[in-house]
């Protein structure tokens, strides 16, 4: 895995309420979450994913 990977965070407001989207920068990688913490916690699992870890 690298030292450091860049994400960009999103915040959506639709009919349903607030969301959040996080997308990989040097990675292939999208996932989300109603808080930013929910988003931060999938992305950990997704990156494990990701890499096979």
């Amino acid at each position: 895995m690298p030292d450091a990977l860049h994400f960009d965070m999103e915040r959506f407001d639709d009919e349903d309420g607030v969301y959040f989207v996080i997308t990989g920068i040097e990675i292939a990688l999208v996932t989300e979450g109603k808080t930013m913490e929910e988003a931060v916690a999938n992305l950990r699992e997704a990156v494990a994913l990701y890499f096979n870890d």
